[in-house]
């Protein structure tokens, strides 16, 4: 097993304090699955990938279906610059990346909570 690895159940919320520049990264991921939505609809979500020390974790953008073991990769993208990723057999292989999900309401409320946000 790789020493340089994150729990397989984390999420961007999970791994939060890990981040090197939480607002900076979890602005990004939530402007890229906006993005996504337009597209998607309500159906998209993030996965962060899980080698590394969650610092600046790889990331894709899903549609989910039914059940959290049904999706569609839209796009995966680096971690630590945001644009794509194209390392294909690291995409396609699953123990790359966590188990869980998180929606683009649940990035939206993780961002307004970094940014000590309070709604009205």
């Amino acid at each position: 097993m790789l020493k340089d690895r994150i729990p397989t159940d984390s999420t961007i919320a999970s791994i939060a304090n890990c981040l090197e520049n939480p607002d900076h990264y979890v602005s990004q991921v939530y402007g890229k699955a906006r993005r996504a939505t337009k597209e998607h609809g309500n159906s998209v979500a993030v996965r962060i990938g899980v080698l590394g020390t969650g610092a600046k974790p790889n990331y894709r953008t899903e549609r989910v279906g039914e059940s959290d073991s049904v999706f569609l990769v839209l796009a995966s993208y680096r971690g630590d610059n945001h644009m794509p990723l194209f390392e294909v057999n690291d995409d396609l292989e699953s123990s790359n990346w966590s188990e869980r999900t998180m929606s683009v309401e649940e990035l939206g409320e993780l961002l307004g909570k970094i940014r000590n946000f309070v709604p009205k």
